[in-house]
């Protein structure tokens, strides 16, 4: 391909592309590793129930919000929950092309262990309106932290 083609075909590229969607496969692959974009800056909260305990209570607090809990995907590190939009499916964010191909899940949130059995609990901060995503994306966003607040009281 021509270089001015090439330069012109990426200036038509978007620079983020949104995706709600359903597939296992999709998060999986948005989940992995190093690719996850981490530009959207996360709230920490500090939890006095054990990871496994907090997060039964975080699922319980979605699903009494309208929430569904898409995937559980037990880490290295972290025990991520990836929350499903009461508006159905998952949002996926994905930025770049080929190897500079970043992916965000701003519906997740990370429960890590702390000491003393105690947990943290981290996830995005709500997105700013003029964001790429949707109102009603931006409204669940907007409510993680009430349901975390819910959760762990």
């Amino acid at each position: 391909m021509p270089a001015r083609l090439k330069k012109a075909r990426l200036k038509l590229t978007p620079p983020v592309r949104f995706w709600r969607t359903g597939a296992v496969a999709v998060v999986m692959a948005a989940l992995g590793g190093a690719r996850i974009a981490n530009a959207q800056p996360m709230q920490t909260w500090l939890s006095r129930y054990d990871v496994a305990q907090t997060a039964e209570r975080i699922e319980a607090s979605a699903r009494a919000q309208g929430l569904g809990v898409f995937a559980r995907v037990d880490g290295a590190d972290a025990l991520v929950l990836v929350l499903e939009s009461a508006r159905g499916g998952t949002p996926v964010l994905m930025q770049g092309e080929g190897e500079s191909l970043r992916s965000e899940l701003p519906l997740r949130l990370e429960l890590r262990e702390r000491a003393g059995g105690a947990s943290e609990v981290r996830f995005p901060v709500a997105a700013t309106p003029t964001s790429e995503l949707p109102t009603e994306v931006m409204d669940d966003l907007a409510g993680l932290p009430l349901l975390v607040a819910e959760a762990l009281a």
